[in-house]
């Protein structure tokens, strides 16, 4: 299956970004085609995945956000997927991941 997921940022700390990191590397070494679309990347993407560039547009938290809603969708659709998973807040995935706990 060719699997596409959109996330701020593809990481190992923190849980929600473990989570990801962590079932991005499983599915690829099962045989299936991962691909991680973010813009934040601050570790090598797990073997078998491959990682993509959402490039932001903003001087701000609020405009990073809205930017990647805009283009991580739009860069995803330019490749052809399965299924898009989204573990960010973004416009028009399949199914999107709701977690990352209370925040003030």
């Amino acid at each position: 299956m060719n699997l596409a997921f959109i996330t701020k940022r593809y990481d190992t700390v923190g849980g929600t970004e473990r989570d990801l990191y962590e079932l991005t590397r499983r599915l690829a070494s099962w045989g299936h085609d991962v691909h991680v679309y973010c813009y934040e990347k601050r570790k090598p993407a797990a073997p078998g995945v491959r990682r993509h560039q959402v490039p932001i547009k903003g001087a701000s938290r609020t405009a990073n956000v809205w930017s990647l809603a805009r283009q991580a969708k739009t860069i995803a659709d330019s490749r052809v997927h399965d299924l898009t998973i989204s573990y960010a807040r973004v416009l028009g995935q399949d199914i999107s991941r709701c977690g990352g706990g209370s925040h003030p």
